[in-house]
């Protein structure tokens, strides 16, 4: 699993697991994997995002920090 999508990023959402997938889906070209780490108990939980390209990881960072809020 880790070579096939060598390149990650952590978030915390209150967003289902099959929201985000839907999210990442739109934007990025390659494969990807989500995998929920941890719940938080207030509501939220840790999301693993692995990409297999770096440039869809980089793509998806930025959406989402201009999204952070609104829709993810």
């Amino acid at each position: 699993m880790v070579r096939a999508y060598p390149y990650g990023v952590k978030i915390k959402t209150r967003k289902t697991p099959a929201d985000i997938e839907a999210w990442v889906m739109e934007r990025v070209r390659g494969s990807y994997y989500v995998m929920v780490q941890e719940n938080l108990g207030d509501g939220r939980q840790t999301l693993a995002i692995f990409f297999a390209e770096q440039d869809d990881r980089d793509a998806f960072k930025a959406a989402y920090r201009r999204s952070k809020g609104k829709s993810a």
